[in-house]
């Protein structure tokens, strides 16, 4: 799936779609967020969390948290700038847990893994790394002519505390209730503590299809681009911003579901690039007024 190169400009349009039954349950007095894979897309981050937190201010009394799944860099043209903003988000009675997606693990071992070599920057350049690259002040150019020992070094000792911060904060999973929000998933057969098939960031298939689940959770993920969707063991909210040009999350009440999109579009229309979601006849979206809760 490429990139649309009309993502960069004009006003957010924000849409919301109805209530459905979800795969699990939150505490009761429990509302959450999760919001999907953003790819350096500030822009389209900043028109969702409008909407969250007009959601946050009607939901009902009792805990609230707001959870970024990961890849909040890499592709799009604020990456850095989207790690900082992730990072620094407070929202009164809210908890804000940011995880993990492999592309921030890209990011970690680039400024702190003494083994990199060139193979390693090439596969990061390749996918999407040029992007927060670019955002460090390095050009495919640069790598050419200095060779990537010279640009590792460099950009090791030009990187703000801050971004190493940032990184700092982000954690593997949050259990909430009946669900786990990771990054990509987790191995349907097999147990949570066997680290070593959990590829918590990295995991597609057997995740995905879920066959033979024996979990007592369903898993709300990013990563694979078949969001925003709705299985028996697992709820996307990755619906590829980079490419449809629209960002989702999902709002969880009690054992309820539904999603809120930002996208620039005058519609929804971006999500049928996505091969194997379901249809759009699917889900009943609605414009969602910011002037007031919805």
């Amino acid at each position: 799936m490429e990139a649309s190169s009309a993502r960069d400009s004009g006003p957010f349009k924000l849409f919301i779609s109805d209530w459905e039954a979800a795969p699990a349950r939150l505490p009761d007095g429990v509302s959450a967020w999760a919001i999907g894979d953003i790819h350096g897309y500030l822009g389209h981050l900043d028109a969702l969390l409008t909407a969250i937190r007009l959601r946050i201010a009607a939901a009902p009394p009792g805990p609230r948290h707001l959870v970024s799944v990961g890849d909040s860099i890499d592709r799009g043209p604020d990456n850095i700038a989207t790690l900082l903003r992730l990072a620094d988000l407070q929202i009164p009675g809210v908890t804000v847990t940011r995880l993990w997606g492999n592309h921030e693990e890209f990011l970690d071992r680039f400024l702190n893994d003494g083994s990199l070599g060139e193979d390693f920057v090439d596969f990061w350049s390749m996918n999407g790394g040029l992007a927060t690259l670019a955002n460090l002040g390095v050009t495919p150019g640069d790598i050419r002519r200095q060779g990537p020992a010279a640009i590792i070094a460099a950009v090791r000792a030009a990187t703000p505390a801050s971004v190493r911060q940032a990184l700092s904060t982000l954690t593997p999973g949050l259990k909430l209730g009946g669900y786990l929000f990771v990054h990509a998933g987790v191995h349907p057969v097999r147990a949570l503590a066997d680290g070593e098939s959990q590829r918590l960031t990295t995991m597609r298939q057997p995740f995905l299809d879920g066959e033979g689940w024996l979990h007592d959770f369903a898993v709300v993920h990013g990563h694979s681009i078949v969001g925003p969707d709705i299985k028996p063991h697992r709820i996307s909210v990755d619906s590829g911003a980079y490419a449809t040009g629209v960002l989702t999350c999902v709002e969880l009440h009690g054992d309820q579901a539904r999603f809120i999109a930002a996208t620039r579009d005058d519609n929804l229309d971006g999500l049928l690039k996505i091969r194997g979601r379901r249809s759009l006849a699917a889900e009943t979206w609605r414009a969602l007024d910011i002037s007031r809760s919805a």
